[in-house]
């Protein structure tokens, strides 16, 4: 998880110092005042979005991880039940081993 946090932050602060100088760019560059400002406002929009859809892809790549975990975990689990309990008489064998 860590490491995912940290790649995280790190496009973050991409996202972030791309921002901050594109909008000095703007504001910087030669024209006149109401335009700078409204195409500032344009681009901040855009960007404000960025991070939004940067993250909801980064949630469903985690969820989908975490979901394929799980169904390996419980493949994995049911091979073993089955080596556990394979030389035990029927009798002898729970239906199912208690939840993790």
């Amino acid at each position: 998880m860590r490491t995912i946090a940290s790649i995280l932050a790190f496009f973050m602060g991409l996202v972030g110092g791309v921002a901050l100088g594109y909008g000095l760019a703007l504001l910087l560059a030669p024209a006149e005042g109401s335009q700078a400002r409204e195409r500032l406002r344009g681009e901040a929009r855009a960007l404000g979005e960025q991070p939004r859809e940067l993250a909801q892809g980064v949630r469903d790549r985690v969820e989908a991880a975490v979901a394929e975990g799980r169904r390996a975990a419980a493949l994995r689990r049911a091979e073993l039940e089955t080596l556990a309990y394979a030389d035990r008489p029927p009798a002898q064998t729970p239906d199912r081993l208690p939840p993790l």
